[in-house]
């Protein structure tokens, strides 16, 4: 379910919990747990401090759908690749 999860990430088609629990059909609680192990396993990284709501000028303000923006890191975005392939 993790590979799962990353690969929706990756695509752009999730940015939060509550958009990944629907992509996956689970509970918002198991979709946290998800991001979290995503996270302490080096896949993604906390959001920018300086995304805050009311977007402005960022370019993802139009698919930011959830006040968490989800960002791959290095490692994130050659895992995904490599998921792809």
């Amino acid at each position: 379910m993790l590979r799962q999860a990353l690969r929706l990430i990756a695509s752009g088609r999730v940015t939060g919990v509550d958009g990944l629990a629907a992509a996956l059909k689970v509970a918002p609680p198991l979709a946290d747990q998800l991001l979290a192990d995503l996270m302490r396993l080096g896949y993604l990284q906390a959001p920018d401090p300086s995304c805050r709501p009311g977007c402005g000028d960022c370019p993802l303000a139009k698919k930011c759908a959830s006040p968490l923006l989800l960002t791959l890191t290095d490692r994130g975005r050659r895992a995904s690749t490599s998921l792809h392939a």
